[in-house]
């Protein structure tokens, strides 16, 4: 029997959930840094566990 993991609609969904992540880490790197502003203090840099 085939690995489901081979099958390209379950590639192009893994490749969509790792891009929605990677937007979503960005998102809150922006809005951490706009949260900042006008203050000097460094932006924090939290991860959320998944």
């Amino acid at each position: 029997m085939p690995d489901p993991k081979d099958s390209t609609a379950v590639q192009s969904m893994e490749r969509e959930q790792a891009a929605q992540r990677e937007r979503a880490s960005k998102g809150g790197l922006d809005n951490a840094l706009a949260d900042t502003f006008p203050a000097s203090d460094p932006v924090p840099h939290l991860t959320e566990a998944e």
